[in-house]
């Protein structure tokens, strides 16, 4: 089988500015994929790189996409580089769909939210009103005593007896004191709340130290109760596959459409289910589909899909293939009158 491949580059602005410890995000830029056989059947991809978290940057995904022949088979996909991880992911995705379509259900989905960081995070409407299950909030943005502050000041506002779970995102930003810190904070309010309320509170402190600081992870994760989950060390499928035959115990934040080719995450992420959290890359609304498959396929739900950041970049969730080739035509239709 050989299909003919189509594709158009997007650059879209978020709501507002994202902020995290690797500085102010403010628009993402990826490649829309458009595959047709020559039976006549489509597949829809993303290519949503993101160099920060171990990926080829959006230039070298564009021209490797742009030098690709006017047709191209299975061979060519599975010759993709693993420098061209958002490639991988992009072009597997769609080339699936040419002999399968999956059913999806999304409702049946737990969501976890992103909070805005630093005092924003005071702002936030009762979040007894939202539909998510956990929330995550971005820290190693101020000086750990400012977010410790607004931290504290924010639990008062919330209602102690709705059950709550919360994430603390770091993006390796911490060093080792205020990692500490944190989890002893963590520690002390998991006990509180599992006292007085009966459930812990803080779900997990995301990726506290540097991707490279491996010795002083685990360190962190053997002294604390609150669990720790890596984000930016697990960047690619090699590099978890080597945590956890390193005997990583604690939790992995996956962003599948960073992580390489679809097949491979299909034969790789069910080994370590019960660690793995999948998360939202920013990405639009065709890779989100891809995620959602994911997780629905291979059971990948025990924790709450972080992928409620449409404060940012809101997307539809696409469950046909009809709405996939709606929203490509709405899409293209978007960029042509753009330029």
């Amino acid at each position: 089988m050989y299909a003919y491949p189509r594709f158009f580059l997007y650059q879209e602005p978020f709501c507002q500015p994202l902020k995290t410890h690797h500085g102010t995000w403010r628009i993402r830029e990826g490649i829309y994929v458009r595959l047709e056989s020559e039976s006549g059947e489509v597949g829809f991809g993303e290519i949503a790189p993101l160099p920060a978290f171990g990926s080829e940057p959006i230039g070298a995904a564009w021209t490797f996409c742009a030098a690709l022949p006017n047709t191209i088979t299975a061979e060519t996909i599975a010759a993709i580089p693993d420098t061209l991880p958002a490639c991988q992911f992009g072009l597997s995705q769609a080339w699936a769909q040419l002999t399968e379509f999956p059913h999806l259900q999304p409702e049946t989905l737990p969501y976890c939210g992103l909070l805005p960081a630093g005092r924003d995070l005071l702002t936030v409407p009762q979040l007894a009103k939202q539909s998510y299950v956990a929330w995550k909030w971005k820290i190693a943005v101020l000086p750990y005593a400012r977010e410790l502050e607004i931290f504290q000041a924010w639990l008062q506002t919330l209602n102690p007896e709705t059950p709550l779970k919360i994430r603390l995102d770091a993006n390796g930003g911490l060093n080792l004191t205020t990692a500490r810190a944190w989890l002893t904070v963590c520690d002390r309010l998991n006990t509180q709340f599992q006292q007085e309320q009966g459930y812990i509170a803080i779900e997990f402190l995301e990726q506290p130290l540097p991707a490279q600081d491996w010795v002083n992870l685990q360190a962190l994760s053997n002294d604390f109760q609150t669990s720790i989950a890596l984000d930016e060390t697990v960047d690619s499928l090699t590099a978890l596959e080597n945590v956890m035959g390193l005997g990583w115990r604690g939790l992995v934040v996956i962003k599948p459409v960073l992580m390489g080719a679809w097949s491979r995450l299909k034969v790789v992420l069910p080994k370590y289910r019960d660690q793995i959290v999948l998360s939202s890359a920013l990405e639009g609304a065709i890779g989100r589909w891809g995620i959602l498959v994911l997780a629905q396929e291979l059971n990948l739900t025990r924790y709450a899909l972080g992928l409620g950041v449409d404060a940012w970049r809101p997307v539809p969730t696409l469950n046909t293939k009809t709405e996939l080739e709606d929203f490509w035509e709405l899409a293209l239709e978007v960029l042509l009158h753009k330029s």
